[in-house]
């Protein structure tokens, strides 16, 4: 595995990522992580609107109506976060893998994903129902509550991590 991390931190890749001799590559880093964070907020944002619509609040709202475009704004911002995060990887690999922090990151982010996937099967099935009876099923409720701590976990773990590796200098 150590083999595959160096190829991947020695790659033509990586060295464009940390070269300075171009504009782009001198800026990769902060251009990275700003499309991170914004597909991050984007996909935080649309989740958190239906995680709290599901849990009761803004009962107005028809969960079918909001579900529909959160789910695609939520995907097409994780494809940007899922992109933008592995190209960050890609110049550290050797340095990141295999700490702790790294890896409860992937952890958090996995289970918040299954959440992802359970609420938008769920809603498939049964927002029209859920609609039109104004009742969420509890079991929906509690993945929605689990959701909304899951994803600011991620950020914060996320935040930890980055610190540790600026701690050891990079």
């Amino acid at each position: 595995m150590h083999a595959a991390l160096e190829a991947i931190q020695s790659s033509a890749l990586s060295l464009w990522l940390t070269s300075s001799g171009s504009s782009v590559a001198a800026n990769s880093k902060q251009v990275l992580e700003t499309l991170h964070f914004i597909g991050f907020a984007l996909q935080i944002g649309a989740i958190m609107a239906l995680s709290l619509r599901l849990v009761g609040l803004g009962r107005g709202v028809s969960i079918d109506a909001l579900a529909r475009p959160v789910f695609s704004i939520a995907w097409l911002a994780f494809a940007v976060v899922a992109a933008t995060g592995a190209l960050q990887f890609v110049p550290i690999a050797t340095e990141v893998f295999y700490r702790p922090s790294f890896r409860a990151k992937l952890a958090v982010l996995l289970v918040a994903l299954a959440t992802l996937v359970w609420l938008q099967a769920s809603a498939r099935r049964g927002a029209v129902a859920w609609d039109a009876a104004a009742s969420v099923p509890r079991t929906v409720k509690l993945v929605a509550a689990l959701s909304l701590l899951l994803w600011p976990t991620v950020i914060v773990v996320a935040r930890l991590m980055y610190a540790f590796v600026q701690m050891a200098g990079r």
